[in-house]
């Protein structure tokens, strides 16, 4: 048998619609709601539904003999080649052996009776049914135990249900009775099948086959609190096109190879990978006419991030899990089984994003308008289609990310690097500076102990070689002393004996007295008190002789001798150059090397200054000011200047005493220093520092006086 993949062809195809709604039996009751339901679905099946032609559409309402029904439906089992409908609305009715008859308006209630003037199903309808080359046969049955239309009762009737490519839907059960409520328009069966017909159903496709009118129709009865219907599908006759769903809004049609065109031009524009998760959500949703779409990615450890979501997503609907669908899975199943074979739809899909080696990237979720039904195959194909694309896409651009973002860490590192080795590089520059300026420094600091030492060794000798001549003279005084005592001593023995000196021997001691130690060196800064004169002894009635010193004279000239053999020493030390200080005046401050320690030297007083040294900026001069010690004695500028830097920087210097330049010169970085020898003149009102910076260079330097002001 071909199988029909499209909905009824109309000149083909034939309907009998059956509705038994009065009868001569008192014992039956009327059914007003039957006629109406027969002339609705009339007007449907020649209208939107099937576009039957009004001649394919038997309409028999209150058949008076069994013959009238039966006719009607041998006829169009006879006529028609396509699809053949048998509907019947009105009283189900069972004889001595429970089997279903189907009443007429001549129908009586007795039992006994029915199979005389009621349809018997298996005679009036199976039988025509299987005789028919219809590839759709189609029995709706609105009458109490209808469902006994779909099973036997006994051995002998198996079999008489089904029939070959027939799908049957019972309003009731095999022990039930239909409901027609009073006051309504039509019985509860047709009234929901009614509906469902010219509504449609939001969640259905394009086309409701049998089954899923047979499901929905179930879904209907249920929640209006009606008893639930059934249905038998024989040959998978249920899964055939019935009726076009008048809810259904059609998917854009848009050929998924523009779409996929579209997304590798857009990769071409697009470096970021959120750029393309964004232009696959768009197209999804306007492309593929889906109402949601979201793209989440794995990341690196493991858990998935949103990267894209465009339109709404439908209201209450679980949040999709964003896991991978297991290995070998596709396209979420949009379609299930569920119980009487009814279908389940669900309106939330799920993609894998994967690699063309099969490696997992993420997730793509889309959700089906309320107003469209769940994607056929071909959508879903669509779908996954394009997903494919994109995942190959967006795994091209994750790689190419990562590589990004790799060569930028690098190149950061790189750039690290190399300030790393220009800080070392100008750090080793200033070390050499600095090591070439101890250097220079040191070897002027070995001179001056060289020429200290030497001129200390020559002080020390005229020094010591003075106090020998001194120590010499002072045996000389001794010895002439002694003598002179001894003359003493011999002249007071007449003085003694009551003997008078001479007037010429008088005057001789006086002279030798006066005359002192003799002709010692001068002294500065001491006098040697006048020698005692001899006086005339006292009378005492004979002459007396000259007074004679004694031995505290000769002791007071000892001590006289001895100070000056101190202050000769003192005056010895006095020659030795001893640095003095410089007092800060004005102009800009210079940073000391050392701290300086009080001195007394000569008549000036001052602090040793090993140093001072000035920070320049380029392009900036710096000027100072300072007091130096004054008296009478010269002055003189001694050590070196030095210039201090990581770049070539340049400084031009000059030393002003008082109103004369005293030295004057430049400093740069081949020639980075400069000795100071300058001497001065006695009393300078000021001594001024001037280093001017000639370059633009963007580095500090630094200009350092390492020397002192010393007398000279």
């Amino acid at each position: 048998m071909n199988v029909p993949t499209s909905l009824p062809a109309a000149q083909a195809s034939r309907a009998v619609l059956i509705g038994a709604s009065s009868f001569q039996d008192p014992d039956l009751n009327d059914l007003p709601a039957v006629p109406r339901g027969v002339i609705a679905l009339r007007e449907l099946l020649t209208g939107p539904l099937w576009n039957l032609p009004e001649t394919h559409c038997t309409e028999v309402i209150n058949p008076q003999t069994v013959k009238e029904a039966g006719n009607a439906i041998v006829d169009a089992a006879q006529a028609a080649t396509d699809t053949l409908l048998v509907y019947h609305a009105g009283h189900g009715m069972l004889n001595s052996k429970g089997i279903l008859h189907l009443a007429v308006s001549s129908t009586s209630c007795d039992t006994l009776r029915v199979h005389l003037d009621a349809m018997p199903y298996p005679e009036c309808v199976r039988e025509p049914l299987q005789k028919c080359r219809a590839r759709r046969r189609i029995v709706i049955l609105d009458c109490c135990y209808s469902a006994r239309a779909m099973e036997a009762q006994a051995a002998d009737l198996v079999g008489l249900a089904g029939i070959d490519g027939t799908f049957i839907l019972a309003a009731a059960g095999p022990m039930q009775i239909t409901v027609a409520p009073r006051g309504e328009e039509y019985t509860a069966f047709t009234g929901a099948l009614l509906g469902l017909l010219r509504e449609g159903e939001e969640n259905a496709p394009e086309v409701l086959d049998l089954s899923t009118t047979a499901w929905y129709l179930r879904e209907r009865l249920v929640a209006a609190g009606w008893q639930p219907s059934h249905c038998l599908d024989e040959d998978l006759v249920g899964r055939l096109p019935f009726v076009p769903n008048a809810s259904y809004v059609p998917y854009p049609d848009v050929a998924v190879d523009d779409l996929v065109a579209a997304l590798e031009k857009s990769s071409h524009d697009a470096r970021d990978v959120e750029g393309i998760c964004r232009t696959v959500t768009e197209a999804v949703v306007t492309g593929l006419g889906y109402a949601y779409a979201r793209i989440s990615l794995a990341g690196h450890d493991g858990q998935f991030v949103t990267r894209a979501a465009f339109g709404d997503p439908l209201p209450g609907l679980a949040p999709a899990s964003e896991t991978f669908p297991g290995e070998g899975e596709s396209v979420l199943t949009a379609d299930g089984r569920g119980d009487g074979g009814a279908q389940r739809l669900d309106r939330q899909l799920r993609v894998p994003l994967r690699h063309s080696d099969g490696a997992q990237v993420g997730l793509l979720e889309a959700h089906v308008p309320s107003q469209r039904a769940v994607p056929g195959v071909r959508r879903l194909k669509d779908l996954e289609t394009y997903a494919s694309r994109a995942a190959v896409t967006l795994t091209h651009l994750l790689l190419l990310s990562e590589a990004r973002q790799a060569l930028d860490r690098s190149r950061a590192e790189a750039t690290e690097l190399r300030a790393q080795l220009h800080a070392e590089q100008e750090l080793r520059e200033e070390s050499a500076g600095q090591l070439r300026a101890t250097r220079d420094q040191l070897a002027r600091l070995t001179t001056r102990v060289q020429q200290v030492e030497r001129l200390w060794n020559e002080r020390e000798s005229e020094l010591v070689r003075r106090l020998v001549d001194t120590r010499r003279e002072l045996a000389d005084r001794d010895r002439e002393l002694g003598g002179l005592l001894e003359r003493f001593r011999a002249a007071s023995v007449p003085a003694r004996t009551g003997h008078q000196l001479s007037d010429a021997e008088a005057g001789t001691a006086t002279r030798v007295l006066d005359a002192g130690p003799g002709p010692g060196p001068a002294v500065r800064g001491t006098q040697t008190p006048p020698p005692p004169r001899l006086a005339p002894a006292a009378t005492t009635g004979t002459a007396t002789g000259p007074a004679v010193a004694g031995p505290g004279r000769v002791r007071r000239i000892l001590l006289g001798t001895l100070a000056g053999a101190v202050v000769v020493g003192v005056l010895v030390f006095g020659f030795l150059e001893l640095p003095l200080t410089l007092t800060y005046r004005s102009g800009d401050r210079p940073i000391p090397m050392t701290a300086c320690a009080p001195i007394t030297q000569g008549e000036g007083d001052g602090c040793q200054v090993t140093g001072q040294k000035w920070k320049i900026a380029a392009g900036r001069t710096v000027r100072t000011v300072f007091d130096p010690a004054a008296g009478r004695y010269g002055w003189a500028l001694r050590g070196a200047l030095y210039l201090q830097s990581t770049c070539s920087a340049t400084v031009r210097w000059s030393v002003t005493a008082g109103n004369a330049t005293a030295a004057k010169g430049t400093l740069s970085r081949a020639h980075p220093s400069r000795d100071l020898t300058e001497k001065l003149r006695a009393n300078l009102a000021s001594l001024t520092v001037t280093a001017r910076r000639t370059d633009s260079a963007e580095c500090a330097a630094q200009f350092t006086w390492d020397g002192v002001y010393q007398n000279s």
